[in-house]
């Protein structure tokens, strides 16, 4: 009876550490980065949500030896990425960029032209920024306490993990991730699949 049991709970916890390894992972928001979508008391209360993240590969269109779940990502997806200027911490945020995309940068975020950039010791940075291939641009729901593709850029997308697919914590706000909440939430314009920057934009 015991290697019964014993036998069913190394097979469980096997089904779970791949689950969890090719399928599913849990994620928590820390920050208000994201509020009020996500984590929206953490200011006030310290409390955070929990996601859960669909994972896949989305760093091509062709699934390599490991066959890893190709995910297709859309402006609105919310996803959990390593951080590029940071590769042993993650962050989430909400795909506004893809591919090809033009992206007009809310200067809120932030300054002026000369300021942005300056945290990773670059120069100027232009208010467009082309979204090469394999790249897309995040941002915050929350402008004002958000570190993003505003700051340091569009981000490979081999860095992104997966993809938010709900609120599993706490069980008051279990759910689908709500869409971007406010109506001042971003002023960030996106001119959707731009080959090319006009010469006078560069």
């Amino acid at each position: 009876m015991a290697a019964k049991i014993a036998f069913r709970t190394l097979v469980a916890g096997a089904i779970v550490v791949t689950v969890n390894d090719r399928v599913f992972d849990a994620h928590v928001v820390t920050g208000n980065s994201m509020a009020p979508a996500l984590s929206p008391d953490y200011n006030l209360a310290g409390r955070r949500d929990a996601i859960l993240v669909r994972k896949g590969d989305f760093r091509s269109e062709t699934a390599d030896s490991t066959r890893a779940t190709r995910l297709t990502l859309q402006r609105g997806d919310v996803v959990a990425f390593w951080k590029p200027h940071d590769p042993e911490s993650m962050s989430v945020k909400r795909v506004v960029g893809l591919p090809g995309d033009v992206v007009w940068r809310d200067m809120r975020r932030v300054g002026s032209e000369a300021e942005a950039g300056k945290r990773f010791g670059m120069g100027p940075q232009a208010p467009a920024v082309h979204v090469p291939p394999g790249h897309v641009f995040v941002e915050g729901d929350n402008w004002r306490d958000s570190f993003d593709s505003h700051d340091f850029g569009p981000i490979p997308s081999g860095l992104i993990t997966g993809r938010a697919v709900g609120i599993i914590w706490p069980p008051s706000r279990a759910g689908s991730v709500p869409s971007r909440i406010g109506k001042d939430a971003s002023r960030t314009v996106i001119v959707p699949g731009v080959a090319e920057l006009p010469a006078h934009w560069h």
